[in-house]
């Protein structure tokens, strides 16, 4: 499971419609269904809007969803670099895949 499918998951959790998390997180109005990764962007709106999800469990997929007994887990600088560092990483991903799609699709 990817973080944006964690994040999901936590939405469904919370009862939230796209648009009512959209609105929270700070996405655009009809880009959650539709982006295939999570920007950073909005990967720090998420973060700042609901503290009380454990980072293991969003960024590594371990352990439970909420911090133990709910509790409010602190916004800090070494948590936001993890966060930059993953979604640089999916970035560099999509871009290479479309090289390698373009590259393919010249030998064909």
């Amino acid at each position: 499971m990817e973080i944006k499918e964690r994040m999901d998951k936590f939405r469904e959790a919370k009862n939230l419609s796209d648009k009512a998390f959209e609105k929270i997180i700070g996405s655009s109005n009809g880009n959650w269904r539709k982006a295939k990764t999570v920007s950073e962007d909005v990967l720090l709106g998420f973060l700042k809007s609901f503290p009380e999800v454990s980072a293991e469990w969003l960024l590594r997929g371990k352990g439970t969803m909420t911090a133990p007994g709910d509790e409010q887990l602190p916004y800090n600088e070494q948590l936001l670099s993890l966060c930059k560092s993953l979604v640089n990483n999916y970035q560099q991903r999509d871009e290479v895949m479309a090289q390698l799609a373009s590259i393919v699709k010249q030998m064909d």
